[in-house]
C-alpha cells in the first residue's frame, strides 16, 4: 500500500517517519527541497500533489485549513482522504472528498507512541484500511467528531511536557548536579513514572511512595499549594477553547 501525506510540515514529517517503516509514502511541500532528510529514509518527495495522490491508495491531508481549498482543487477525490486539519468539520469534508475520514494524531506519533481518534461514514473495509494505517502512530480509536475535536487539546498538551522536564531539570542543577546528569535522571523519573501508571493505579502509586511526616508528602503539599493540577486541567481546557475559534 502506498500513502501520500499532503503537506509536509512538522505533524506531516512526524506521520512519515512512522508509516515508512512500513508503507511506501510519498511526502508533497511546495518547496520540497527541505524534506532532503525523509527522502533518507525512503520517502518519495514531490511538490506535485496530483501526482502523489494519483499513485497512491490512501490521502493523508495535514496543511493549514486555508490552503484545503486549493489542495484538493488539484488532486482526484475519490480515495480514502484522512484529514488532520484542525477545524475542518467533517460536514465540511463531505462536501469536497468522495471518502473523507476526519482524524487527530500527536506529534509522538512518529515514534508509534502517538493516540489517534477517527470519525467517518466509509464502509467497515475502508475503515479496516484507515486503523491500519492509524495504527502506525500508536493507539487508534473510532468516536464521534467531538472525540476527534477534544483530542486537538490532548495533542497540544504535549507541549506542556517538556516544561514540566525542565522543571525537573532545574530542580537537580538546584540540588547541585551537573546538567547532564540532572537531564538524565529527569528522564529516567518520567520514564519510571509511566511504567508505574502501566501497573498501578495514581493513588496506589503515591501510597508506595509516601511515608508519615517523610520528604514526600511535603513535597506533594507544595504541589496542591500551587494548585498544579487544576493549572494542568485550565491549559488543557484554554486549547479546546481556543479549538472552537478555528
Amino acid at each position: 500500500m502506498k500513502i501520500a501525506v499532503i503537506g509536509g510540515g512538522n505533524l506531516g514529517c512526524a506521520l512519515a517517519k512512522a508509516l515508512i517503516k512500513k508503507y511506501d509514502v510519498v511526502v508533497t511541500r511546495r518547496n520540497p527541497e527541505k524534506l532532503d532528510f525523509l527522502k533518507e529514509l525512503g520517502c518519495e518527495i514531490t511538490s506535485d500533489n496530483y501526482k502523489a495522490v494519483q499513485s497512491s491508495d490512501v490521502v493523508l491531508l495535514t496543511v493549514k485549513k486555508s490552503q484545503v481549498k486549493d489542495v484538493l482543487s488539484e488532486i482526484h477525490r475519490d480515495k480514502i482522504t484522512v484529514s488532520f486539519v484542525a477545524g475542518l468539520t467533517f460536514k465540511e469534508l463531505e462536501m469536497m472528498l468522495k471518502k473523507p475520514v476526519k482524524a487527530m494524531t500527536m506529534i509522538s506519533a512518529e515514534f508509534g507512541k502517538g493516540v489517534s481518534i477517527y470519525y467517518s461514514k466509509l464502509a467497515d473495509d475502508d475503515n479496516d484500511t484507515v486503523e491500519r494505517v492509524l495504527s502506525c502512530f500508536g493507539e487508534v480509536f473510532r468516536g464521534d467528531e467531538k472525540d476527534v475535536d477534544n483530542l486537538t487539546a490532548f495533542a497540544s498538551s504535549l507541549a506542556f511536557i517538556p516544561k514540566i522536564y525542565e522543571a525537573f531539570v532545574y530542580s537537580g542543577l538546584r540540588l547541585g548536579y551537573s546538567n547532564e546528569v540532572a537531564k538524565r535522571i529527569a528522564l529516567q523519573v518520567f520514564e519510571g513514572g509511566v511504567e508505574l501508571l502501566k501497573s498501578y493505579e495514581p493513588h496506589e502509586i503515591v501510597e508506595k511512595i509516601v511515608t508519615p511526616a517523610g520528604t514526600t508528602i511535603e513535597g506533594l503539599c507544595k504541589l496542591m499549594e500551587r494548585g498544579v493540577e487544576f493549572g494542568i486541567i485550565d491549559a488543557i481546557q484554554a486549547c479546546a477553547k481556543r479549538f472552537e475559534t478555528l
